[in-house]
């Protein structure tokens, strides 16, 4: 029975290691075919800004990733060619483009940009009803009679 546990552990530890070598050799031939782009995104400072959002474009399509803490995004599984751009864009920062990217096969293309803060632009609209006063004309809108200034109340309580 003993003998029977021991060689049944040793198949499964076997087709362990078969299954994960295969996976394993799957994976590292995508790697072989496509390429990956790093990106790394700095404020005028030098140090990580995260949050920002990089559209990676090529002949084949667009991948969009957003940087992380450490201010980096990864893009695996690119097609080479050349043809690649890469666009930088943040709230409060200027839209950076990096474009004639080559990718290679195998290869990492690793890069950084140094976004500057944007120029405040503030646009005020106003909006509102025409004034009930009209300050160009001078014409009388109303007659005042003297009975109208014999009820009116004075601070004396007369009219005087």
């Amino acid at each position: 029975m003993m003998r029977y546990q021991r060689c049944r552990c040793l198949l499964l530890a076997a087709l362990a290691a078969t299954l994960t070598l295969g996976l394993a050799s799957n994976a590292h031939a995508q790697g072989r075919d496509t390429g990956v782009m790093v990106v790394h995104a700095e404020g005028p400072d030098g140090l990580p800004l995260p949050g920002v959002m990089v559209v990676a474009r090529g002949p084949v399509g667009q991948q969009t990733q957003y940087t992380g803490v450490d201010g980096s995004a990864r893009f695996p599984g690119l097609y080479p060619g050349a043809g690649y751009s890469a666009t930088f864009t943040l709230d409060g920062f200027t839209t950076i483009v990096r474009e004639d990217l080559i990718i290679s096969a195998g290869r990492v293309i690793d890069f950084a940009v140094t976004m500057a803060l944007a120029a405040v632009a503030e646009t005020i609209t106003v909006s509102g009803e025409s004034p009930l006063v009209d300050v160009k004309s001078a014409g009388v809108a109303g007659i005042i009679t003297s009975d109208l200034l014999d009820k009116t109340p004075t601070a004396s309580g007369l009219w005087a």
